[in-house]
């Protein structure tokens, strides 16, 4: 079936009961999901055929499926996990737990979290060291994640689904960028933003309205090295190592 496209603003201005119709499924379904309910394949599917966009991005709380999280902790190892929870919730809850404090961590969307994370500890399973702990650095294992998590996306609704390349750079194409400008706290500096705020450019993720003018910056950065003044950056950010929030 084909269904209009839509804007992104133009969504968000709608009322749940004409969400609910343009996604074919009902009021009490796409209201449970915009409260942060997860969805199964089939409807998540549904809803990015219909808006084109996932439904946390078209409402405010909407769910996002679920996320896939690497956590770093003061042993060096790193977790990879997935949540339906936020991520920072599980890692306070892992904290919490164990007594073992994480040092950093990141998170990212994922449509079939649980799936994804099999798929990336596999990938790591030579250096596995318990459980769901890792000898890998964290840089690492965050850009494996996101490419799983992306190629999911991608098998899921088609790479030419609306709006997907706007939400997915390659993720060669952004850790070149951050790298070449000496790592996420260098990179927040230039744009005036937190590390997080930079964290969350480099996944597409929707930014606030105050943050327009930077991530319009980044974006510029990632389409041309040369957008900004390097030497600046080399002059502050001399051997700064890239960290995640």
């Amino acid at each position: 079936m084909e269904h209009k496209k839509y804007e992104l603003k133009e969504l968000r201005q709608m009322s749940i009961p004409k969400l609910a119709k343009i996604a074919g499924v009902s009021y009490s379904t796409l209201k449970m999901h915009s409260e942060g309910a997860v969805p199964t394949r089939r409807i998540y599917k549904k809803y990015i055929e219909a808006f084109g966009f996932p439904l946390g991005e078209v409402v405010s709380g909407g769910s996002r499926a679920g996320f896939i999280y690497v956590a770093k902790n003061e042993f060096g190892l790193v977790k990879i996990g997935a949540t339906t929870r936020t991520v920072e919730a599980r890692v306070k809850q892992i904290e919490s737990l164990s007594g073992v404090k994480f040092l950093e961590y990141a998170g990212m969307e994922s449509c079939l979290p649980f799936l994804a994370e099999r798929k990336i500890h596999k990938e790591f399973d030579g250096k596995r060291a318990v459980g769901e702990f890792f000898n890998v650095g964290i840089e690492e294992a965050f850009w494996v994640a996101k490419e799983v998590c992306d190629d999911q996306y991608m098998s899921l609704i088609g790479k030419d689904a609306p709006g997907f390349k706007r939400r997915h750079r390659g993720k060669e194409e952004v850790a070149s960028v951050i790298r070449h400008h000496g790592g996420f706290s260098a990179v927040a500096s230039i744009l005036g933003v937190s590390r997080q705020a930079v964290h969350q450019y480099s996944l597409g993720k929707s930014y606030p309205k105050k943050d327009s003018e930077a991530y319009a910056i980044f974006e510029s950065m990632c389409d041309d090295f040369n957008s900004v003044d390097t030497s600046i950056v080399e002059q502050k950010t001399n051997a700064v190592q890239l960290k995640l929030i």
